[in-house]
Order: structure tokens, then sequence, then C-alpha cells
């Protein structure tokens, strides 16, 4: 596999959007140590595929598994949209050369590079002074939802989340 800024564009493409979207909207978190959050991209496993997703919604940093409950009904849509593209899930001796890592790790740079020009207007979230007192309330209510939905079904926590954001 080829990993030309051209060739892993379809891989990233989603959460390149994803973090334009946050800086337009003004929904960039920053966090306790001044670091900037538009997207937090996860690899998660649906079929053979690996797909890069975010792992930030509105001012909530996801765990690797609320990420997977949260977008894996979502792929199939997103996929058929046209909107997402799984990088396939290839047996690697090492986690760091599976492909999915290498082009999160190039797509990084990018990330980190635009990261220096987005203005302080597009921050929703700072916890740079202080923790955000309704943002700790969203926190907790989503670790909470995410409790309740690994005791009843794993796609439990995605529909909480889709009600908690009115879809």
């Amino acid at each position: 596999m080829s990993y030309s800024p051209e060739s892993i564009k379809p891989y990233v493409d989603f959460i390149n959007n994803w973090h334009y979207d946050n800086i337009k909207n003004n929904r960039v978190l920053r966090n306790k140590h001044g670091e900037l959050t538009t997207v937090k991209s996860t690899g998660i496993k649906v079929g053979d595929n690996i797909y890069l997703v975010p792992g930030y919604i509105d001012g909530i940093e996801l765990s690797e598994d609320q990420a997977q409950d949260y977008w894996a009904p979502r792929i199939p849509r997103l996929e058929k949209q046209g909107l997402i593209t799984g990088i396939p899930d290839i047996q690697v001796d090492d986690k760091a050369s599976h492909p999915a890592n290498i082009i999160s790790k190039l797509n990084h740079t990018f990330m980190d590079k635009e990261s220096s020009e987005i203005p302080d207007s597009a921050i929703k979230y700072d916890y740079s002074n202080q923790p955000n007192p309704e943002v700790q309330l969203r926190q907790e209510v989503v670790n909470n939802l995410s409790n309740r939905a690994r005791t009843t079904t794993n796609h439990g926590l995605a529909q909480q989340l889709n009600n908690q954001r009115g879809q």
C-alpha cells in the first residue's frame, strides 16, 4: 500500500471533514495542557475493515469502546453515502506497522500543523484554566450511559448518545 497524501485521502476524508466542521462551528476543545482537540481520531473495526472515526463529539472525548458503540452502527450508512472508506484489516507483525496506524500517524502530522492555525474564537470548551462544568456534566452523563449500555446491549450507548444529541 502506498502512503502518499493522495492515496490516504479516502481513508482520512471523514475525520478531516469533522476537523474542519468543528473549527468552522466553534466546537474545539482546549485540554488542561493547552492542546486543542477537534477529532481525537480513533480506529474501529467493522467487518473486515478499520475505519478512522472521531472520538471527540461536542466537548466529549469518547473511550475506544464508546467510539465503537457510537460509530459502528453508522458505518454502513456513511460508507453507502461515500463519506467514509475502510482500511483493510490485514495481519501484521506489530501494531505500529498496520496500515490504519500508519495512515492515522501521517494524517496526525497534518492535524498538528492545522491546529496551530485554529483561532481562539473556535474554542468552545476550554479546560486550560479550569474544568468547564457543562462539559464535566456531559462527560459524566456519557460515562454513566456507557456503563449502563455495557450491561444491556452493545448499541445501547449509541442510542443514548443519539437521544442526547437529538438525532
